[in-house]
């Protein structure tokens, strides 16, 4: 089965984005006094309780505005020629000395050929697709590229668990995840489509379940 996330969707990472990051400006006030009645020495044994509470509430907001500023994925980023199939070599390179419990390979497809793009943002879609791959129990991650008319085409294919029709219709929903609060944060394919939006491409997304998953990216020539 395959799904593409909608347009809609776009409208709603950005504004959880901007959300995120007004809030983040009124948390840091908050912190603020947490910190100032947490270490004062004339607080109150009464209010003890409250001021443990507030620094909770403070910590657990703080989290989610930090999930939050993980979709502001191209604020700063510009848009130049790289060649894919170069700038994959060296991320695959980088990432297998690492080595994680995910194997990535790479077959290079499209040799010489640039797409209008960011190596970090290029590296950042990549490696969130391993880090979901991860999760998904993958041993491998096999990175390919081809020509495709008017794009160059990245596959991120993994032998993981994969997903049955109802958890990939959600796949792109921001916060949807099937690992738990403290395995999955459910913003990984979300940043992809931010992603492959600000670069003007397009995106899909091809699972089963028992037969792993593959994400397809369609990158405008450079």
């Amino acid at each position: 089965m395959k799904v593409a996330p909608s347009d809609e969707l776009m409208v709603r990472y950005a504004l959880l984005a901007k959300v995120g990051h007004d809030f983040n400006n009124v948390l840091a006030v908050s912190q603020s006094v947490a910190e100032g009645l947490d270490s004062s020495t004339e607080l109150p044994p009464s209010l003890r309780p409250e001021v443990d509470a507030l620094t909770a509430s403070v910590a657990s907001a703080t989290g989610w505005t930090h999930r939050l500023s993980r979709l502001r994925v191209t604020e700063g980023i510009t848009h130049d020629p790289v060649v894919l199939d170069d700038a994959l070599a060296a991320l695959v390179e980088k990432l297998a000395a690492e080595r994680g419990p995910v194997q990535p390979t790479l077959v290079g497809g499209a040799p010489g050929h640039t797409v209008r793009a960011s190596t970090a943002l290029l590296e950042r879609m990549v490696t969130e697709a391993l880090s979901n791959a991860q999760e998904a129990g993958a041993k491998l991650l096999r990175i390919a590229t081809a020509e495709d008319g008017k794009n160059l085409r990245l596959e991120l294919a993994d032998d993981g668990e994969g997903m049955a029709p109802a958890t990939l219709a959600q796949a792109f929903d921001p916060f949807f995840t099937t690992r738990g609060k403290k395995r999955g944060k459910g913003l990984g394919l979300c940043i992809v489509h931010v992603g492959i939006a600000t670069l003007g491409g397009d995106l899909e997304l091809d699972s089963a379940a028992g037969k792993g998953t593959t994400l397809r990216l369609w990158l405008p020539r450079g």
